[in-house]
C-alpha cells in the first residue's frame, strides 16, 4: 500500500466534506430537504476525518457533539442533526487545514540553524573589524544580553522549541545589527550599513521592529511582573505601538526617511519593555 494514500484520503476526505456541507445546508427561513442518507454519509464522514484525531486526543469537544447529531437523527430531528454535523465538519476541516499549514519539526530546525550561522557571520565580522581598528567591542555591544540570548536559544532548542530559539537568535542579529550601527559614531570606523533607498532602510527597521515585538511577546508569557513594573511595561509597548503606526502612515505616503525615525524610536521603546522583563538591549 503506498504510504501516502492514507493521507491523500484523508484530504479527499475533507473535500468531500465541504461538498457535502454546501449540499446539504440550507438558509434559517427555508425547511431543509429531508435527504437522509446524505446525512448518514456525512456522519460517516465525520467518523472518518475525526478518527485519528480522537486517536491523538484532539478535539474532545467533538465526540458529544457527535453523540448528540446521531441522537438527533434517531428521533428524526433532521434539522438539528444537520446543524450539528455541518457544525462538526467545519471544526474538522479547519483543523485539518491548520495541522497542513503548520511548518514541520524539521523545517522550524533548518530555520534555526540557518539564522544562526547567518548571526556567527555578522558577529565574526564584527568583532574582526573591531580588532583593526581597535576598539573595544564591549563599548558598541551588549555582550552579557547577547550571551544571555544565546543561552536561551541554545537550551530551547536542545528542547526542539525551535520557533521561539529563532525568534531569540533574530534579536541577536539585530543585537548585532545596532552594534555594527553604533559603529559608526567611531570616526576611525569606515565601515557601516549602507541602504540603497530610505524604503531599504524602512523595511530593515521594520523586520528589527517585528522581531523585537515577538520577542517581548514571547517573554511576556515567561516573566511576571508587580502591578507597577506591569504598567510601565506597557506604557513603553503603548508608546512603541503609536510609533509604529505612525511610521506606517508616512511609509504609506512614501515618506520613508520619516517611518524610519519613527521606528527607531519605537524599537528604543521595545528595548525599555524587554528590559523591564530582564532582557536588555543595546540602545
Amino acid at each position: 500500500m503506498n504510504p501516502h494514500d492514507g493521507r491523500h484520503g484523508l484530504i479527499g476526505a475533507s473535500l468531500m466534506a465541504g461538498m457535502l456541507m454546501s449540499g446539504l445546508s440550507s438558509r434559517a427561513d427555508e425547511t431543509p430537504t429531508h435527504n437522509w442518507p446524505q446525512l448518514e454519509k456525512k456522519l460517516q464522514l465525520i467518523e472518518r476525518l475525526y478518527a485519528p484525531m480522537r486517536a491523538r486526543g484532539e478535539n474532545p469537544g467533538i465526540d458529544e457533539s457527535l453523540a448528540a447529531a446521531k441522537a438527533a437523527k434517531t428521533a428524526g430531528d433532521y434539522g438539528e442533526s444537520l446543524r450539528l454535523s455541518n457544525e462538526i465538519l467545519r471544526m474538522l476541516t479547519t483543523s485539518y487545514g491548520a495541522r497542513r499549514h503548520k511548518p514541520s519539526l524539521k523545517l522550524l530546525e533548518k530555520r534555526y540553524r540557518k539564522r544562526l550561522t547567518e548571526v556567527d557571520s555578522l558577529r565574526g565580522a564584527f568583532l574582526s573589524i573591531s580588532r583593526e581598528k581597535g576598539i573595544d567591542p564591549g563599548t558598541v555591544c551588549d555582550e552579557p544580553s547577547y550571551q544571555r540570548m544565546l543561552n536561551e536559544a541554545t537550551q530551547r532548542a536542545a528542547k526542539q522549541d525551535y520557533q521561539n530559539a529563532t525568534i531569540l537568535v533574530d534579536a541577536m542579529y539585530n543585537t548585532m545589527s545596532v552594534a555594527v550601527t553604533s559603529l559608526r559614531n567611531h570616526e576611525t570606523l569606515e565601515y557601516k550599513l549602507v541602504f540603497n533607498s530610505p524604503k531599504e532602510e524602512y523595511e530593515y527597521e521594520l523586520n528589527r521592529y517585528r522581531t523585537l515585538t515577538l520577542l517581548l511577546r514571547m517573554k511576556q508569557k515567561e516573566v511576571s511582573l508587580n502591578p507597577a513594573r506591569e504598567a510601565a511595561m506597557r506604557r513603553h509597548v503603548a508608546e512603541a505601538e503609536s510609533l509604529w503606526n505612525d511610521a506606517k502612515s508616512q511609509a504609506g505616503d512614501g515618506h520613508h526617511d520619516i517611518a524610519v525615525k519613527h521606528l527607531e524610536s519605537a524599537i528604543a521603546r521595545l528595548g525599555d519593555a524587554l528590559g523591564i522583563l530582564g532582557m536588555y538591549m543595546p540602545k
